[in-house]
C-alpha cells in the first residue's frame, strides 16, 4: 500500500481520548491544529518536532496527567489556553523565540512550581498564569512591555515577583489574590498599574 506523510494534526484529533498515554509526533508535521489533545486524562507523555512554530488554542487543556512537556526552540507563541488545567505540570520552560503568552494559557495549572519566561517574550496574555497556587518565585525578562489582566490573579503561594526594566503596563488584577507577596520590584519603564 501507499503510505502518506503527515503534515498536520487536524482539529480535536484526539481529543478526550481516555487511553492515549503517550505521543511522539515525527518532524514532518509543520502544524497541530486547535484542540488536538483536549482532554486527554491519561496522556503523560508528549514529544513535540522542532517543526511546529505554534501551539494552537487548548491544545493540551485538562490534560491532568501531564506532568512536564519540553516546548521546541522552532515556537513562537503558545496561543488561548493551550496548558489550562494541567493540573499535573509541574515546571515549563518557555523557548526564547516565543514572543508571546495567550490568555489563560496556564491557567489552573496547581502544580506549576517553575516557569522560565524565555528572552523573547514580549507580553503575558489576560489570565495567562492565573490560579498556578504552586508557583512561588517568577522574573519577567526585560521584552516584555505589557503584563496583561489577572496575569497571576490567585498565585497565592507566589512570594518573589521581579520586574525587569522593559516592562510599560501591568493589567488589572494582574497579582490580586497573591496573598503570600513579600518582594515585588518595579522597574523605572512602568508608566501605568491599572485596578
Amino acid at each position: 500500500g501507499v503510505t502518506y506523510p503527515v503534515k498536520e494534526i487536524g482539529y480535536q484529533a484526539f481529543s478526550n481520548s481516555s487511553t492515549l498515554i503517550s505521543i511522539t509526533i515525527p518532524s514532518m508535521v509543520s502544524y497541530i491544529n486547535e484542540q488536538a489533545f483536549m482532554g486527554c486524562d491519561a496522556l503523560v507523555e508528549v514529544n513535540l518536532p522542532n517543526t511546529i512554530t505554534s501551539l494552537s488554542n487548548s491544545l493540551f487543556m485538562s490534560c491532568k496527567s501531564l506532568n512536564s512537556i519540553i516546548i521546541p526552540n522552532s515556537v513562537k507563541e503558545i496561543t488561548y489556553g493551550v496548558f489550562y488545567g494541567c493540573t499535573s505540570l509541574q515546571s515549563i520552560v518557555i523557548p526564547d523565540a516565543v514572543q508571546y503568552i495567550g490568555k489563560e494559557a496556564f491557567k489552573n495549572c496547581y502544580s506549576l512550581e517553575s516557569i522560565h519566561l524565555g528572552n523573547g517574550l514580549t507580553s503575558i496574555g489576560e489570565g495567562a498564569f492565573a490560579r498556578c497556587s504552586s508557583l512561588t518565585e517568577i522574573t519577567i525578562p526585560n521584552n516584555v512591555k505589557r503584563i496583561d489582566d489577572q496575569a497571576f490573579y490567585a498565585c497565592s503561594a507566589l512570594k518573589t515577583v521581579n520586574i525587569q526594566n522593559g516592562v510599560i503596563s501591568i493589567g488589572k488584577e494582574a497579582f490580586r489574590g497573591c496573598s503570600d507577596l513579600t518582594t515585588i520590584v518595579l522597574p523605572a519603564t512602568l508608566m501605568t498599574i491599572e485596578d
